[in-house]
């Protein structure tokens, strides 16, 4: 938001003190366009869920994925940055939905927490929390696969906050280690 001065000369507002300031949404901060993108993936996932009764919500997001995200040839990542690079092209997916994902990593690298801030279908997940977050959580995974980490864990805790919820995304495979050897996996 960006605050407007009152014009200068005049009447100058009323009373002693600083002149008032006023408040405006800057053109452009409210994206609807993404918002109204989200609304219409949601609609596909859930008419697919529902429409034969024969595919859960967490397909539904698998599904989603394997039809729009374009599958990468190749091993999986034999590094924490290889890793990364590509958790970080599903963050790019879950930011078209709407959403403002964090990240923070652990295990050296092979463990991301991301934080979903903000959720476009907040208020359905509010009443129907194993519907979206089931869709979320197949969507995350779907996208890995997509992206070449078959290997992959992927949990979501909804509601860790008023407006958070909290993927888990852990990779099995072994990363190279710096002599060349892989590394053992706990």
């Amino acid at each position: 938001m960006a605050a407007k001065s009152p014009r200068h000369g005049g009447n100058r507002g009323h009373g002693v003190g600083r002149p008032r300031k006023v408040y405006s949404v800057a053109p452009g901060s409210l994206d609807q366009g993404s918002h109204e993108h989200a609304l219409r993936i949601l609609t596909e996932l859930l008419a697919e869920a529902f429409g034969d009764g024969n595919v859960t919500p967490a397909e539904a997001g698998a599904n989603w994925a394997r039809k729009n995200i374009p599958a990468h040839a190749g091993p999986p990542a034999e590094t924490a940055g290889a890793w990364l690079g590509k958790v970080a092209e599903m963050i790019d997916v879950l930011a078209e939905w709407g959403y403002t994902p964090d990240l923070a990593t652990s295990e050296n690298g092979r463990t991301c927490r991301i934080d979903l801030v903000k959720c476009p279908f907040l208020d359905l997940a509010k009443s129907n929390p194993a519907v979206v977050c089931g869709i979320h959580r197949g969507s995350i995974a779907g996208a890995m696969e997509q992206l070449g980490e078959t290997n992959t864990d992927v949990s979501l805790e909804p509601f860790v906050g008023p407006e958070l919820c909290q993927a888990h995304v852990r990779t099995r495979t072994p990363f190279r280690a710096r002599s060349g050897h892989s590394e053992e996996i706990a």
